[in-house]
């Protein structure tokens, strides 16, 4: 994360578009690796200027610039607050593990995973998710408000 920070720090607006480079970074990066990994650190040829980022949150500030942001602004906390509103009433019941893990998974993985293969298509369950607990909450509400009238 240390690597992707000095390049948003760099171009915090703009961020630097799809398959962020420097081989400035790459290359302190590959150094640091060998030095913690005790041998020689070796990426694909195509891969040895890419700037590392092992989060969906930072990948998209570095890519997209400060505009990249507030997606996984957006999904960190819904899950957050699904999850404690869910493990706290367990409203769902059967369903309730579930969407737990599902909320969970995407949290971790907004913080500590890139954005590649599939965890795209966990992101889109996990939004899909979200707007049914949205939905459900709000036709819950209704109904309340409807038997009280």
């Amino acid at each position: 994360m240390k690597f992707s920070l000095e390049a948003i720090v760099a171009s915090p607006l703009l961020g630097y578009g799809s398959w962020p480079r420097s081989r400035a970074l790459a290359h302190e990066y590959l150094r640091q690796m060998t030095l913690h990994a005790g041998h020689n650190w070796w990426l694909p040829e195509g891969d040895r200027d890419l700037i590392p980022s092992h989060s969906q949150l930072m990948q998209a500030w570095l890519e997209a610039g400060i505009l990249g942001v507030p997606f996984f602004c957006y999904l960190i906390m819904s899950s957050c607050s699904w999850l404690k509103r869910l493990i706290g009433q367990l409203e769902l019941g059967a369903a309730t593990g579930l969407v737990v893990i599902f909320l969970t998974m995407s949290v971790w993985d907004a913080l500590f995973s890139p954005f590649s293969g599939a965890v795209r298509i966990s992101i889109a369950i996990t939004v899909a998710l979200i707007a049914a607990l949205d939905q459900l909450r709000q036709a819950r509400s209704t109904e309340k408000i409807g038997v009280r009238q």
